[in-house]
């Protein structure tokens, strides 16, 4: 004989772990720009989220749109479709609560280390 349960309402596995928070969301971007005179497409159809404390690499030759896509959670580029969600909301203007280094430094020599961070 085997037992039935009503109204049993589902649990966590023993020791499973809550997943984290999405922090950075694509809805369905594309990103294009106007290179003299010309369009070119730097990303389309990119839907993935990030949770928190998850590291993630972005890998492709140069101009794929690498650079395009963290730009756009900073907020200093906007999509040209689709949405970028930080902490749940749309990324508009400039995103104070991101910060990213590039590949290649953007050093200010002038400046010393704090200088060059601020």
């Amino acid at each position: 004989m085997s037992a039935v349960l009503k109204n049993a309402t589902p649990r966590e596995p023993i020791g499973s772990v809550a997943p984290a928070p999405t922090v950075i969301s694509f809805r369905n971007v594309a990103k294009a720009f106007t290179v003299k005179g010309v369009a070119k497409q730097a990303s389309h159809s990119i839907n993935v989220d990030i949770q928190q404390g998850q590291v993630v690499t972005i890998v492709g030759p140069s101009g794929c749109g690498k650079s395009t896509l963290l730009n756009m959670v900073a907020g200093l580029f906007a999509p040209t479709e689709g949405q970028v969600l930080y902490g749940g909301q749309p990324v508009k203007g400039i995103n104070g609560r991101t910060g990213y280094m590039t590949q290649s430094d953007h050093l200010l020599p002038w400046r010393d280390v704090a200088g060059n961070i601020a």
